[in-house]
């Protein structure tokens, strides 16, 4: 009895080794490549041409001066879209306005019994995120007003730190959780997979929004909703998996 609990103790601590080498094989591998960004850049520019979007894709260079004497020269930092905007900064009033009415939305929410706890904690932190970005772009940011943005597809914004949070999550949570490897590695498979596509809908949609609406429905897209996106498929596609493990164990155990 014990050496069968230590073989599963063992197998399981197997399977962990495994989920980390793979996840953190990808996303190193993702992060250090030039062409996969190039990859989604290609791909988003088919998505905005067929939304309409004028755009301009350039490698965008980040120019670097080690040491005294050395000429200045450029290092490349990813595929760049610059795309045409307007932009107009958002009056302050109404955004104070905006973010009372917010506060005043979450507190009720807080309080509404009938509304569960799960749901009240993600509304507050969604308005919380909500609030923050609208102050930090019309009190803080130092964003002067112009007719240009550009929005480069680096480690920053095309879903690798995604990655690194998927193994953080899928690692520790799932891959030492009893079951067959194949099941975990099939479902760290697809969310990898689900993660990419996302990534470049996720980029054609906010740069989209960029030249339609303007840099606040970018910032609000990409850094409020797209964060939240993220953690909802991560937490989506863990449960299924353990849905799929379980449903392995009680078809084995005859349970």
């Amino acid at each position: 009895m014990k050496h069968n609990i230590a073989s599963r103790a063992g197998i399981n601590k197997a399977h962990f080794l495994v989920g980390v080498t793979i996840s953190l094989v990808v996303t190193v591998l993702v992060a250090m490549a030039s062409d996969y960004f190039w990859f989604l850049a290609r791909n988003i520019s088919t998505l905005l041409s067929f939304a309409g979007v004028e755009f301009n894709l350039f490698l965008l260079g980040t120019p670097i001066n080690l040491l005294e004497g050395i000429p200045l020269y450029y290092s490349p930092a990813g595929p760049t879209f610059e795309i045409p905007v307007h932009f107009v900064m958002p009056d302050p009033l109404l955004t104070i306005f905006a973010i009372l009415i917010i506060v005043l939305v979450a507190f009720l929410v807080y309080q509404t019994r009938r509304i569960v706890l799960p749901i009240k904690a993600i509304w507050i932190i969604f308005s919380a995120l909500l609030v923050t970005t609208l102050a930090y772009l019309v009190f803080a940011s130092p964003i002067p007003p112009h007719r240009l943005s550009w929005v480069t597809v680096d480690w920053s914004c095309s879903g690798v730190v995604v990655l690194a949070l998927i193994t953080l999550i899928f690692a520790p949570f799932l891959f030492t959780v009893k079951g067959p490897l194949w099941i975990k590695l099939l479902w760290l498979t697809l969310t990898i997979a689900f993660s990419v596509v996302w990534s470049i809908v996720r980029l054609s949609l906010t740069i989209a929004s960029l030249y339609y609406f303007g840099d606040l429905a970018f910032l609000l897209l990409h850094y409020l909703a797209g964060v939240f996106v993220d953690f909802i498929y991560i937490v989506t596609f863990y449960s299924l998996a353990l849905g799929h493990l379980t449903k392995h164990e009680v078809s084995v155990t005859g349970w």
